[in-house]
């Protein structure tokens, strides 16, 4: 899927998707206007080491529609290898600027996760913030039973929200909302484990600066790893440029 304003790029064979802060309401009016089903990824590193290793976490970022770089160190492996580093976005700041966006259109949200006081806490606190924002559902994380599960599920496609936010106390966290992705309307789709817990006040609003500056590495062998895997991702596309070159001037 090709959506106006985004590039797509690869590096050690995982997505990225270069998204422009001044295109963001754009792409988002695009993703909620084109009648398909939009999951949005926020990429740590630690899930960018996961998708390289596991095949099916792997198809789940490749079936995105915008796979949003979260870690400085994925920024800094474009930068290493040669490529233009794709702007980072913090998920908390990223989301509240779509409810924005939504609101300006009278769209819809509707929210997943937490307990039934943290949610209806942090549904009361967006309806606040965002008054024109219609908020269509919301629903506590843990099911009790897969009675309730089909039920949620249900409701969540008929309320057919342009926004569906799932967090924390959902098993199987992002695994869960993309396998049960054909069963929801069209709209667009994300999975972050705090953002009910920073609306409903449970967890703090994170610091931007803060997390500007933070590096993810993770475990020292996976990022010792990550930079063996550079250097030869960095090597293979000299040498292709190299070819490249060599064979434009044969052509000359």
């Amino acid at each position: 899927m090709s959506i106006s304003g985004v590039k797509r790029e690869f590096l050690l064979d995982i997505p990225i998707d270069y998204v422009e802060e001044g295109n963001l309401k754009e792409i988002i009016w695009a993703l909620s206007d084109n009648k398909e089903r939009n999951p949005i990824v926020f990429l740590t590193f630690k899930d960018f080491m996961r998708a390289r290793r596991n095949k099916k976490y792997r198809q789940m970022v490749e079936k995105a529609a915008l796979v949003i770089p979260v870690s400085r160190v994925i920024a800094d492996g474009f930068r290493f290898c040669g490529m233009p580093e794709p702007p980072r976005f913090m998920p908390f700041s990223f989301i509240i600027r779509t409810f924005k966006i939504l609101e300006d259109r009278g769209q819809s949200v509707s929210f997943l996760g937490g307990t039934t006081q943290e949610v209806n806490t942090a549904a009361a606190n967006i309806r606040a913030s965002f008054p024109a924002l219609k908020i269509v559902g919301r629903y506590k994380g843990r099911f009790s039973s897969a009675a309730e599960e089909q039920t949620v599920l249900t409701a969540v496609k008929k309320s057919a929200p342009t926004f569906f936010l799932v967090g924390a106390r959902i098993r199987k966290r992002a695994e869960w909302l993309f396998s049960h992705l054909d069963e929801f309307s069209p709209g667009l789709f994300v999975y972050n484990e705090e953002m009910i817990d920073i609306m409903s006040r449970k967890k703090e609003s994170p610091d931007e600066r803060k997390w500007q500056k933070r590096k993810d590495k993770g475990c020292r062998f996976a990022y010792w790893h990550y930079r063996i895997l550079l250097r030869k991702f960095r090597k293979k596309r000299r040498m292709q440029e190299a070819a490249g070159i060599s064979a434009e001037e044969k052509n000359d």
